[in-house]
């Protein structure tokens, strides 16, 4: 398997990657040739809509990689940066914001597989459309409505079985349409058992999950129409053995409206205005785990995320355009834990009758955004290409019911106001005919979140400590260069990049001796952790994409991708920074047929943060194959053999098991050999 792998490698290194206008190949998804506005955009083909979440299928771009708390919920992370450091948005505007501080419910848990077309990526803070950030963006997005001119019947089912795990997964779509109306109608049910690893050792990672939605558009002219979408998913009973409790449910519900206005007149070419809301209701416990014996504990927990988003484009001339827009987020967070102790664990002592304790989550603590936004996109010449972009942000933080000893601890709470702003520019110059070099410069800012400001006590992070919010953190600041090439010829392509962040004021949470832990206090560590500014990050390195069809239907791609982070304000690598990984193969398509074999090869991670506890990884290789076959009439079968070798691995990103049967705590090995067979059937 390593020569296989290896002389994939060097034969898709030897090829040409990812351009201006065409379509790259990379492990089955079609990533289509960037505009200035995005760097790659997935589309979604038949052999991913099988994957547990949307999390597994941006994990194959370069350098996108996941926090894995459990096989739900996967978290991603952009060349470092994670969380609230990027921006995860649907369809360009609907948000979700975790109710649970250990993010149990992470925003790639509320999309819907069924109904999503194509992911858009933007990496590095180079757009000032969706709402500040420092990191990057994922737009998930599905497709636009639009009129037909006779009544119309579309539809779509599809039905997934893992055999490792004994999963299935089914999904379904209808549409109907006609030149006024359209209303559509989708769902989908996930049921996956606990997975084993390549040594044969079950993993605890069960979960559940439904979810449905529908959207209806006016189409009232052809310059006007209105839109309505509404969706709701429900997980239940999910293990997550990275984490000290499980997930009883999470309940999401979010709706939508936006009114469009095309071609209002010669300059103004679009206007457009969106609103939406989302409300989450989450509940997690450790009644699935060892220690409940001594404590029954349950965290009944609340998010709402409310927004609204008012854009107008304007064209100077052909050539240049120009967008103006304003917004504006409310995200609430409430809930508490209810502790029901039966026995003191430092003392053995019964309690007779039990003792209750209510601990304070979120201390009713709430975030609000107003921003205003103006983008230029300018094509000077036939060499010369131009976007540039300013915002303006106005941010408010406020606890409402702080715990008495979190008053204590900082008695000038009270509301924190923040001015944030962001620039960027993106210049793309043509060399020749299908060779282009482009530079990209932006400044992007952020507030700090609400678990960065008023977590008290909770143990949140990769190891046992305890973490204290700060609701005097300073904004977190990244100015940030790209330098991409690109290459563009008949049946080659390739695109290679490099970039430098330097970050001021990154957030991170670090030991504090004066801090003692509240919970258990006879147990290690004695100490908890406080998220602190950090005066000087850097972050830095390279990606690369190559594709070369090298005969009919037949071809081969290869990419790769590596970071680098420093803390240097320590001395120290900065945490959860994933390690250098590339992946290559060959891909065969044809109308009838098409099947894709593919490696990935990630190298050992060494570089890991002492004062977060981080441990190193090992190297490994996994080896994957997807195959499918449209039988006709719109009926396709398809196959996907995921890890064929069996490896026993684990992803560095993975947090370790907790609160385990004793005996159990281990690394949170990924899964071992998987079949994964689908039938679908579209109309």
């Amino acid at each position: 398997k390593y020569i296989l792998g290896i002389s994939i490698i060097l034969l898709g290194m030897n090829s040409y990657a990812q351009q201006v206008d065409t379509t790259l190949n990379i492990s089955g998804l079609e990533v289509f040739g960037n505009s200035l506005d995005t760097d790659e955009e997935i589309k979604i083909t038949e052999n991913n809509r099988s994957k547990e979440d949307v999390g597994k299928i941006i994990k194959q771009s370069p350098n996108i990689s996941l926090i894995k708390r459990g096989n739900y919920a996967t978290d991603p992370v952009i060349r470092g940066f994670k969380a609230d450091q990027l921006q995860l948005l649907s369809n360009g505007f609907m948000q979700t914001n975790p109710a649970c501080p250990n993010r149990m419910d992470a925003p790639t848990s509320h999309i819907n597989l069924e109904d999503l077309e194509s992911i858009e990526i933007i990496k590095g803070p180079y757009s000032v459309r969706y709402g500040m950030n420092t990191g990057g963006i994922l737009n998930f997005k599905s497709k636009d409505p639009r009129a037909t001119d006779s009544f119309q019947v579309h539809g779509y089912a599809g039905w997934f079985y893992h055999t490792n795990g004994e999963s299935t997964d089914g999904q379904a779509r209808v549409q109907i349409s006609d030149k006024k109306y359209l209303l559509k109608v989708y769902g989908g049910l996930k049921d996956f058992g606990n997975y084993k690893s390549g040594d044969g050792t079950e993993i605890l990672s069960s979960f559940k999950h439904s979810d449905y939605g529908a959207q209806a558009a006016w189409f009232i002219n052809p310059k006007n129409q209105i839109i309505l979408d509404w969706k709701q998913s429900f997980a239940k009973d999910v293990f997550f053995a990275g984490l000290p409790m499980d997930g009883d449910f999470d309940n999401s519900s979010t709706g939508a409206l936006r009114y469009l206005y095309k071609d209002a007149t010669k300059k103004i070419y679009r206007a457009e205005f969106k609103v939406f809301g989302n409300m989450i209701d989450h509940q997690m416990s450790n009644h699935r785990r060892p220690n409940l014996k001594i404590v029954d504990a349950v965290s009944a927990l609340q998010s709402q995320t409310y927004g609204a988003r008012g854009e107008l484009s304007y064209r100077i001339s052909e050539n240049h355009h120009l967008l103006f827009g304003a917004d504006y987020k409310l995200i609430g967070k409430q809930g508490d834990r209810t502790r029901i102790v039966f026995q003191n664990p430092c003392t053995g002592m019964v309690m007779d009758p039990p003792k209750t304790i209510i601990d304070a989550i979120w201390q009713d603590s709430k975030q609000s955004d107003l921003g205003v936004f103006i983008e230029s996109n300018w094509q000077i010449s036939d060499l010369w290409q131009w976007k540039a972009g300013a915002r303006f942000d106005m941010v408010s933080s406020d606890i409402q019911e702080p715990a008495p000893d979190f008053e204590a601890l900082y008695p000038d709470l009270g509301k924190k106001d923040d001015v944030a702003f962001m620039l960027n520019s993106r210049l793309n110059y043509k060399l020749s005919e299908g060779m282009f070099l482009e530079w990209s410069i932006g400044l992007g800012q952020r507030a700090p979140e609400l678990i960065e400001r008023y977590l008290n006590h909770l143990t949140v992070g990769m190891d046992a400590y305890e973490y204290v919010g700060n609701p005097n953190l300073e904004m977190e600041q990244n100015f940030q260069n790209d330098l991409k090439f690109k290459l563009n010829k008949q049946n080659f392509s390739l695109e290679a990049g490099v970039f430098y962040a330097f970050v001021k004021n990154y957030i991170q949470a670090n030991l504090d001796t004066t801090l003692s832990r509240k919970f258990m206090p006879c147990m290690e560590p004695k100490h908890a952790k406080r998220y602190e500014n950090v005066e000087d990050a850097r972050l830095y390195g390279f990606e690369l994409a190559a594709a070369y069809e090298f005969y009919k239907n037949m071809s081969v791609y290869g990419s790769g991708a590596y970071t680098i982070g420093e803390n240097k304000s320590m001395d120290e690598p900065l945490a959860e920074i994933p390690p250098m990984e590339f992946n290559a193969g060959l891909k065969y398509e044809s109308k009838r047929w098409a099947a894709t074999f593919n490696s990935r090869f990630v190298m050992e991670q060494d570089q890991v943060s002492l004062s977060f506890n981080e441990s190193k990884s090992d190297a490994f290789q996994v080896f994957d194959f997807s195959a499918r076959y449209h039988i006709g009439r719109g009926l396709n079968v398809t196959m996907n053999i995921e890890n064929i070798f069996d490896e026993n691995y684990v992803e560095h990103l993975s947090r370790a098991y907790k609160n385990q049967i004793p005996g159990t705590n281990m690394v949170y090995f990924e899964p071992g050999r998987n079949f994964i067979l689908g039938i679908s059937f579209r109309f």
